[in-house]
């Protein structure tokens, strides 16, 4: 018999010697010498295994230690991630801020609308796709201001009703709206006026772009494009420096000027989105004065007036207009659009366009159809609170912040009073920022305004600590249901339907339905509320905010008797 020593737990025990010099330790393996007494085993330690749960005893010498490392966790145990409050803080605060959450949402609900409609359209030449456009923009605004506050606060059921809500009233919004603008245009621009729509810039609309490339038609030093939407034959016809005119019956001209692309001829060969095109090629265009005419060769079966646009590059400068034209009724049926010389430094020098339509008249009809745009956007926020207040504070926000981002929208669309343009943004370009900045001041005003107009509870702690409630129904329920008027999940100490605020006699009363309120210091069941109160529903502390406090029908009373 031999003493030895087990390496694993410290335990001394003795053992044959024919076991040899590394014998199994009984209290490891289960079994106990009767010679020696056991010392007593160190604890066991849990290693996290990808695998398996592997259990181990720490070895009975310290382990030596490398200066730096002894806090450093053993290779393969469990790490605890210290959670970054501070940002979950900012992303909390962010989302419970109506302003800033409303101006998000319109601001990428301005710009899903703009690239849907993109995608769809590109730029809109005709009344329809005008009006197309302002449905998919209003649309996407409206949605997204729908489903935001339901999102934020984890509410499926308000989230979803602000979504139908909110699709239903953008699209409604975007043909009112779009409508109204469009039919100003029309009642103010008869048939026959040519509009510059937008600002200079140095490259063909995508539109335009996209229909030169279908074709095959070449690049130049000038190019002259005319698009339409409908079967009728529309005619190009371009006079150069020389006099020669270009046009269907004579496509080349001395001077290297070529009618490329020409489409819809004589009703034959029929496209839904046509385009003619006449360029000269790069050094190749002579210096002096050119004239753009259209032309209404032949009506196909669409109705007229038919809708135009016409783009002109001279050198790295393109303009934009656009026209209406009707079959037989102007002499010829040919339509004066630009008259501009060309020089070898390639700056456009505009001599005499045609007669443009009147330009306050198409300004103030444009911005009444985004304010109408805007009331309908903010009337969804009433519909998906059930709220006739909040149909009256949102429309009245939606209006202001459609009036605020129209004008902006024209201003960076190069659009201005008279017609005169501005700018060297692209199209394109202008007609994003002018969508989002539509979305973003639509979603802000209506925060703003309700703020102005209703009164308010402000959450002070918990999970939605900044978040406002507007109190914008005679009855607001109270608790974790997300079916209730205020939903407030974040806090398991508050029940389901747990207080009721009712707007009675021109005063707040908040009231218990199954959960204890303080109000300060007391526990009241029932308690008319007052500027500043202090509500504490469970855990979760509210402020009552009114901006001017509400007179209790004697205080009223009293003071009428006193007059």
């Amino acid at each position: 018999m031999a003493d030895h020593t087990c390496p694993e737990c410290g335990h001394i025990f003795s053992a044959p010697d024919w076991l040899g010099s590394s014998p199994k330790c009984p209290q490891c393996t289960g079994g106990a010498s009767a010679a020696t007494p056991a010392k007593t085993p160190k604890p066991l330690t849990t290693v996290n295994n990808p695998a398996t749960e592997v259990f181990k005893r720490p070895s009975a010498q310290p382990q030596p230690t490398v200066s730096g490392e002894a806090d450093r966790p053993a290779p393969g145990a469990a790490v605890a991630i210290e959670d970054n409050s501070g940002v979950k803080r900012l992303m909390a605060r962010f989302s419970n801020d109506a302003r800033l959450r409303s101006l998000t949402a319109g601001l990428l609900g301005g710009f899903l609308g703009w690239v849907v409609a993109e995608m769809l359209v590109g730029s809109p030449t005709t009344f329809e796709s005008t009006v197309f456009v302002g449905v998919v923009v209003g649309v996407g605004i409206a949605t997204l201001l729908g489903v935001a506050e339901g999102a934020a606060i984890g509410s499926l059921a308000l989230a979803r009703r602000g979504l139908a809500i909110g699709a239903c009233m953008g699209a409604v919004g975007g043909l009112i709206g779009a409508g109204i603008g469009q039919a100003t245009y029309r009642a103010t621009s008869p048939p026959g006026t040519v509009t510059r729509s937008s600002g200079s810039g140095s490259f063909f609309s995508p539109e335009v772009a996209r229909r030169i490339a279908r074709e095959g038609g070449e690049a130049g030093e000038i190019e002259i494009a005319l698009i339409w939407q409908n079967h009728n034959d529309l005619d190009l016809h371009v006079v150069d420096p020389s006099g020669v005119e270009i046009f269907y019956g004579n496509r080349q001209s001395p001077s290297g000027g070529w009618l490329d692309i020409d489409q819809n001829a004589g009703c034959s060969v029929r496209v839904n989105k046509p385009i003619e095109h006449v360029r000269w090629k790069q050094a190749n265009a002579p210096d002096g004065r050119y004239s753009v005419y259209v032309k209404h060769y032949a009506n196909c079966g669409p109705s007229d007036p038919t809708s135009f646009q016409v783009e002109i590059k001279n050198g790295q400068h393109v303009e934009q207009f656009e026209g209406r034209i009707t079959f037989g009724a102007d002499l010829g049926n040919k339509q004066l659009i630009n008259t501009f010389t060309h020089s070898d430094v390639s700056l456009p020098v505009r001599e005499n366009a045609a007669e443009q339509g009147s330009g306050i008249a198409v300004f103030a009809g444009v911005l009444f159809g985004w304010i109408c745009f805007g009331a309908a956007v903010g009337c969804a926020q009433g519909f998906a609170r059930k709220s006739i207040l909040t149909l009256r504070n949102a429309a009245i926000g939606g209006a202001v912040g459609g009036a605020i981002g129209g004008l902006l929208l024209l201003i960076v669309s190069g659009i201005q009073l008279g017609g005169a343009g501005g700018g060297s943004h692209t199209i394109w370009l202008g007609r994003m920022l002018g969508f989002v900045i539509v979305g973003g001041s639509i979603g802000l005003f209506i925060v703003v305004v309700e703020r102005a107009l209703s009164a308010t509870l402000v959450v002070r702690n918990g999970q939605y600590e900044g978040r406002e409630i507007f109190l914008d129904k005679k009855e607001m329920r109270i608790g974790r249901n997300d079916a209730l008027e205020v939903y407030l999940g974040g806090d398991p100490s508050i029940v389901s339907h747990h207080a009721t605020i009712r707007y009675e006699g021109g005063a707040h009363i908040i009231s218990s339905d199954g959960g204890a309120i303080q109000l300060g210091a007391s526990t009241p069941t029932s308690c008319r509320l007052k500027d500043g109160d202090l509500i504490t529903l469970g855990s979760t502390q509210l402020e009552y905010k009114c901006k001017k406090a509400m007179p209790s029908p004697e205080e009223r009373k009293n003071v009428a008797n006193n007059r």
